[in-house]
């Protein structure tokens, strides 16, 4: 009997530990848009991400993050031509450090990884995107007890893309928040009218 109880005990208590300890946060999709330079070209992206997954250590503000899939539409021009394509990516790591976290605000460093490429319907197993830099977020709520994370990201970055020196520059919101907000203009704009109309 003791022994089942322990049993019973020692996951409970990890778990108090874990809430004690880590926050997470989960966001359905984000999307953004994005520019990379070098000395000889530049590019120009679009880019959606799914089913984010963050973990955030409380005592420290350091957050891990994982997302399954990512994809970019690339626009690329170079002294010579000018190119397009479209990429997938399967494995997406971020790793992050909250200086200032107040709940309202990020702003400190961050890493990513995205591995795992699809790059017009070739998988590119060994090529990979790699960036570091400073990412500043504003985070917020739209509904009470909101399970998903609402945030406007801005990031700007040194990016190696298959040993491609470039810095980089996106800013990113999730989609959720962006429908939201769409929805707020419509209504605003629909009252306008009405309080018009009536003049």
């Amino acid at each position: 009997m003791k022994k089942l109880f322990l049993l019973i005990l020692l996951p409970l208590s990890f778990n108090l530990y874990a809430e004690d300890t880590f926050r997470h946060n989960f966001n359905l999709a984000s999307i953004g848009f994005g520019m990379d330079f070098s000395e000889t070209d530049y590019n120009l992206e679009a880019f959606v991400e799914f089913l984010s997954l963050e973990i955030i250590h409380k005592n420290t503000n350091i957050g891990i993050g994982i997302s399954p899939l990512k994809y970019w539409s690339f626009s690329s021009s170079n002294e010579e031509s000018e190119e397009s394509e479209q990429r997938l990516s399967f494995l997406n790591f971020n790793i992050n450090w909250d200086i200032i976290y107040n709940k309202k605000i990020f702003f400190g460093p961050f890493c990513s990884i995205n591995y795992f490429l699809l790059d017009n319907e070739i998988m590119k197993w060994n090529e990979y995107i790699f960036t570091a830099g400073l990412r500043f977020s504003w985070l917020f709520n739209l509904f009470k007890d909101n399970l998903f994370y609402n945030f406007i990201n801005c990031e700007v970055a040194y990016r190696n893309t298959n040993q491609v020196n470039k810095l980089h520059f996106n800013v990113n919101i999730d989609i959720i928040s962006l429908l939201y907000m769409i929805y707020l203009g419509g209504e605003y704009g629909h009252s306008n009218n009405r309080r018009n109309n009536k003049y």
